[in-house]
């Protein structure tokens, strides 16, 4: 079958159309990346559309709208994340002291904070019945407070023990010197668990004031408020040894 003059003419012009189509696609890409007209710049984070068309792997590029891809923070949640603001929570560093004070990724807690949490491990125990016959109510306390001597076991410490060391370390004082988290010792012939087995008993100082300690030992078998001194509330001690200061 022939083709006519005519037919040959517009088969010619299609090819050179396609033609040029192809090399266009060539020479300017046919395969299209995201529309920049959609996206804008957000200066806050400093992420921007990439030459080829890509999206950065940082967030920070908002929609024509001014929508955030991910969940908008709080203004408040963006400041002071760097430190050195006037406003905003204050970062770990940079302040002219050093390391800003009470800096919850501080290692190294205050006397004062750790002092009361003594005082708070030894409350929560209180009315617990029978529990410290066969383990040290002493060694339960420290141990849980990260201040247990190195090899020693905290099922059999006692009170005795911990006397000794305070008084070769130097740390041994009267009771008129006893402060909140203190260890307090003080005799106990029965009733105060396998830490005092030898007669001598340990508690947690909860305060000293007015002539009146006040702390929190196992005695008869339960965990309770106890009180040397004048005047006060709770299972009266006759006496006491004196107090092992655990913190300066």
């Amino acid at each position: 079958m022939s083709i006519g003059r005519p037919g040959r003419s517009l088969l010619l012009g299609r090819w050179g159309r396609g033609l040029a189509a192809a090399l266009a696609c060539l020479a300017l890409g046919c395969v299209t990346g995201p529309q920049r007209s959609s996206m804008v710049h957000d200066q806050t984070l400093g992420a921007s559309v990439a030459r080829d068309g890509r999206l950065p792997a940082l967030t920070g590029l908002r929609d024509a709208r001014g929508k955030s891809r991910k969940q908008d923070k709080k203004p408040e949640d963006q400041k002071g994340r760097s430190g050195g603001g006037a406003s905003g929570v204050q970062g770990t560093s940079g302040s002219a002291g050093g390391a800003v004070r009470g800096d919850p990724l501080s290692p190294v807690a205050s006397a004062t904070d750790a002092r009361e949490r003594v005082v708070q491990s030894a409350r929560r125990l209180l009315g617990v019945v029978r529990s410290f016959d066969e383990r040290s109510f002493l060694g339960h306390v420290l141990i849980i407070n990260d201040v247990l001597p190195r090899g020693e076991s905290s099922i059999r410490y006692t009170a005795s023990a911990h006397r000794e060391r305070a008084r070769k370390a130097g740390s041994w004082s009267q009771v008129e010197q006893a402060r909140p988290g203190d260890v307090v010792v003080f005799p106990c012939r029965s009733g105060c668990g396998i830490g005092a087995d030898d007669g001598v008993a340990a508690g947690v100082v909860e305060e000293f004031g007015g002539g009146t300690l006040r702390f929190i030992a196992y005695l008869d078998g339960e965990v309770r408020r106890c009180v040397w001194g004048k005047d006060g509330e709770g299972a009266r001690v006759a006496r006491v040894d004196g107090v092992v200061r655990t913190w300066p």
